[in-house]
């Protein structure tokens, strides 16, 4: 009995300190898990921060992206709707340009001659000119030399074409013009003079006795001549008069 009694003893004192041990390292686990449980936990939280962040910054790009998408259609449709203002625009000015500019071509004749001469070098290049810009820049040009014309006297040397008793004739003469309106010339000899006017037909010029016919006071080519001069050297001015004539659109006396 004695010895079974140490036995049982001894087996169950082992039993006890295979259980402590078996215990002491549950323990362990238990605590190794916990730690490094804690570990893990602190990562996840963080990893879930960062996806949180994540998340609504991407929630805010999808959003400036519907918001910016909505602005863009928007301001696409404003520049078409003012691409097409434009186009309207840019067709109307071409009408009224090419209008304005069959005005000039039609002004023309009734010019004085030296402006003739300055708008035939610059009509053609503005009827094969497209673009409308140019066009209004080179339309002005023309209307300012018309305009300059228009408010002095000039004086001009070129040949015209006078009857003779031998038929038409080329002499060149002075011609001095009272605006774009009216006119006078000259010949060197003094031997042909006349008078000439803008009317809607075209500018025309009365030479010799049949200016003297259509103008009320007599002229003679020593006024013409002596304008003409003063003209010239400015210095000699004096007062002189030439006559004019006032027409209606039917070249009658008024």
């Amino acid at each position: 009995m004695t010895a079974m009694s140490s036995y049982s003893f001894a087996y169950e004192k082992s039993d006890t300190q295979e259980v402590l041990q078996q215990w002491l390292n549950l323990e362990q686990q238990i605590g190794s898990i916990q730690s490094n449980w804690k570990i893990r936990k602190v990562t996840l939280e963080q990893q879930l921060s960062l996806l949180n962040k994540e998340q609504e910054a991407l929630e805010k790009l999808i959003e400036f992206s519907k918001n910016n998408s909505t602005k863009v259609s928007e301001r696409r449709i404003e520049l078409v709707e003012e691409q097409t203002k434009l186009e309207q625009h840019q067709a109307k000015s071409t009408i009224n340009i090419q209008a304005i500019i069959s005005h000039l071509n039609r002004t023309k004749p009734t010019l004085p001659a030296p402006v003739q001469t300055l708008w035939a070098a610059e009509l053609p290049t503005l009827e094969a000119n497209k673009d409308n810009s140019n066009r209004l820049e080179s339309i002005t040009k023309l209307l300012k030399q018309a305009d300059d014309f228009n408010n002095r006297v000039a004086l001009h040397t070129g040949l015209l074409n006078i009857p003779t008793s031998g038929g038409t004739q080329q002499i060149l003469v002075d011609q001095i013009y009272l605006g774009l309106s009216h006119g006078w010339y000259i010949s060197a000899d003094k031997q042909f003079y006349g008078y000439g006017q803008s009317n809607k037909n075209g500018w025309r010029w009365w030479h010799n006795n049949e200016a003297q016919e259509l103008l009320t006071s007599p002229i003679s080519a020593d006024q013409i001549a002596q304008v003409a001069t003063i003209i010239r050297t400015p210095t000699q001015a004096k007062y002189v008069q030439l006559p004019l004539a006032l027409l209606n659109n039917d070249q009658g006396s008024l």
